[in-house]
């Protein structure tokens, strides 16, 4: 039980909200069905706000919590190992052992996809609240998400499937979402050669173009056929999951705390 009561970022927030949303004003023999809707549809937009962080903090326990498992699993694996042939090297792994990372690190890629998800949902519930995502990694993640994961193209860049996993000594398991460099030696030559970059200086700007490409509001349906083979060229960078989950914390405490207190402390009309 005790990686389910793993501290999260959200914590602060989630108690101080859920004591705002708990303790309603009622306004007693004020018939006013009018007034009545509106309260309580802005506070079952809070409740779903509510909900909605409640479960990424859960997450982000779990994520925390599959990053010891994982290593645990990884030491088992070199523990067990048994040489079955010299040469070409060739080892086993008991079946009770061997499964226990690739599951933790699907595990981990459910969870990811979900807090990706989640976030954006909740970029977006923040607007209803007037409250804008500023400039930064949470941003960043947004776009990228709704760019390669929500809206990907036939035969434009997409994500890499099973891609790169950060395994942290503290922190979160954080299999990369959006994985988007190129790995076929065939295709970064041949999606490279058409822009020729002299070295690593050009490489970081046209890097640095397709960032400001997912940045952009720009559809992927309105990519041109350059931006789209410099994409798949150089790809862009993984956003960073433990920042912009830190990034939304932060925001909801400072921005949206104080609105969802505001929307709580609105009495509601009764008949009685």
């Amino acid at each position: 039980m005790n990686e389910y009561r793993q501290a999260s970022p959200f914590d602060e927030f989630l108690q101080k909200a859920t004591k705002a949303s708990n303790s309603p004003t009622i306004a007693p023999k004020m018939r006013n069905d009018v007034e009545y809707a509106r309260v309580i549809e802005e506070r079952r937009y809070l409740v779903d706000v509510l909900d909605r962080v409640e479960m990424l903090a859960f997450t982000y326990s779990r994520l925390r919590a599959l990053s010891d498992l994982y290593r645990e699993a990884e030491a088992q694996i070199d523990t067990a190992k048994r040489v079955t042939r010299a040469e070409p090297l060739t080892w086993e792994v008991p079946d009770e052992i061997a499964w226990q990372s690739n599951y933790r690190a699907l595990d981990a890629r459910v969870l990811v996809s979900f807090v990706y998800y989640e976030l954006t949902s909740l970029a977006h519930m923040l607007k209803g609240l007037a409250v804008q995502i500023p400039e930064g990694e949470l941003q960043y993640l947004v776009l990228a998400r709704d760019k390669f994961l929500a809206h990907p193209m036939l035969r434009g860049r997409v994500r890499n499937a099973h891609g790169a996993m950060r395994i942290p000594k503290v922190g979160l398991l954080h299999p990369y979402a959006i994985y988007a460099d190129e790995t076929d030696p065939i295709l970064i030559d041949y999606y490279g050669s058409s822009f020729a970059p002299k070295g690593a200086t050009d490489k970081d700007r046209l890097r640095g173009e397709n960032e400001r490409l997912i940045l952009s509001n720009k559809k992927n349906v309105k990519f041109t056929s350059g931006e789209l083979l410099c994409l798949k060229a150089f790809g862009i960078r993984e956003p960073s999951l433990e920042a912009s989950l830190d990034e939304m914390a932060s925001l909801l405490l400072t921005s949206a705390l104080p609105e969802i207190e505001r929307i709580s402390a609105q009495p509601i009309p009764s008949r009685r």
